[in-house]
């Protein structure tokens, strides 16, 4: 992609520029980082290695990487938890280090340009812009350089030519997914390119909490608080993980989370059945014990548009069943049947972007809004005590839990 030459010739370039503690920038002193990172370029398979495991390398002395994602996130940047702006810090180090990686040719490439023009510094307090051009297949390529005087050296946070600015053209773009209201979690796998990223694994709560960022339904408001070990965290060799123990009720715990669901269409998680006792049936799915459904939106009632994954012993392994209601339908795809309490786990991949075509006959839209977990102990006399753990959403997967 242009972008990514013209800004790996403003990395490499820059490099030619002072990095002492003096504010000023002469061209005079380019020849000696030039040669550095030259010399750093020479084993192009070791360089690849430093990149793709990002160790420490002379792009670190080079770029601002916090002034580059401040920036690149705008206004939302101040709203960020302090954990949050380091993660995306880091994410979008490792963005810029992948796509170097990528154009390690052309880098070395502009390394050897012979032509190369420095023009007049600007130095404004701690901030200051240079730039430079040379000439490429007969054009002339102009790219100019925004540095921010940081610690006791010059780094780089912007580069820029006539047609294209780094921040606005590339990294904003995931400043946008936040402003849209996706969650963070998918905005950081988004900017390093992640095949997937995790929901929850609960490992961030203490054994006996209530889940965090992780809520319910107004309705359940009393029996939630009455009942406070309904919902709780516990742990096993150091591994946190969900417990829900009900009796005679059926209460969601719900947890916002928006994606691009036909980008990431695989969701996983795990799952077992330590105690159950059934009554009698409901009028529910026949008689499942526990269920995790994917809420895709909100019609123009109100009410969630959802599909359920349910575990219901009664059931045929892999079927869809269709509940009809008053004003719309509900469905819900059987994957697990096992009535036998079992300290065992199994671990489920689902499909909700394709399930939700073959069932509704069109796509979802692009950005769902969440998922919430619900134990259906309210049929008589039934108890249930179930554990969660581990809920992630995948790009693709081998071991689907249901193939129709």
């Amino acid at each position: 992609m242009k972008y990514c030459k013209i800004f790996l010739a403003g990395a490499i370039l820059f490099c030619a520029s002072e990095r002492g503690a003096s504010q000023s920038l002469p061209n005079s002193a380019s020849k000696q980082y030039y040669l550095v990172l030259q010399n750093w370029l020479r084993d192009s398979v070791k360089v690849k290695s430093q990149l793709e495991s990002f160790v420490t390398t002379p792009l670190d002395d080079l770029f601002d990487w916090n002034e580059i994602t401040r920036r690149a996130f705008a206004e939302n940047w101040v709203n960020l938890s302090g954990s949050w702006q380091k993660r995306y810090t880091q994410a979008v180090r490792k963005c810029i280090m992948k796509t170097t990686a990528s154009r390690l040719p052309e880098l070395r490439a502009y390394l050897h340009e012979k032509n190369i023009r420095w023009e007049e510094e600007s130095i404004n307090k701690d901030k200051a812009k240079t730039g430079f051009h040379f000439v490429r297949d007969n054009a002339i390529e102009k790219i100019s350089l925004r540095l921010l005087f940081s610690g006791e050296t010059w780094k780089v946070y912007d580069v820029r030519t006539e047609n294209f600015r780094l921040i606005r053209d590339v990294l904003s773009a995931f400043d946008d997914l936040i402003s849209n209201g996706f969650s963070h979690e998918y905005v950081e796998a988004v900017i390093v390119n992640d095949t997937a990223f995790t929901i929850d694994n609960f490992n961030a709560n203490e054994d006996g909490d209530y889940p965090k960022l992780w809520g319910w339904r107004k309705k359940d408001d009393d029996y939630i608080r009455a009942n406070k070990r309904l919902y709780f965290i516990q742990k096993e060799n150091e591994d946190a993980f969900l417990s829900s123990e009900t009796s005679d009720a059926s209460v969601a715990l719900v947890k916002p989370f928006s994606y691009h669901i036909k980008e990431y269409p695989y969701l996983s998680w795990r799952w077992r059945l330590r105690e159950f006792s059934a009554g009698r049936e409901t009028d529910r799915f026949q008689t499942q014990i526990t269920e995790v459904v994917v809420i895709f939106y909100q019609n123009w009632l109100g009410a969630p548009v959802t599909l359920h994954y349910v575990w219901d012993p009664t059931a045929s392994p892999c079927a869809t069943i269709r509940k009809e209601g008053f004003m719309f339908d509900s469905y819900a795809k059987v994957i697990r049947t096992e009535s036998t309490p079992s300290d065992a786990w199994f671990i489920e991949n689902v499909n909700p972007f394709e399930d939700y075509g073959r069932i509704f006959g069109e796509d979802p839209p692009e950005q769902i809004i969440g998922i919430y977990l619900s134990t259906e102990s309210d049929s008589g006399q039934a108890v249930s005590k179930i554990d969660f753990d581990d809920f992630v959403v995948r790009k693709a997967t081998n071991l689907p839990s249901c193939s129709k």
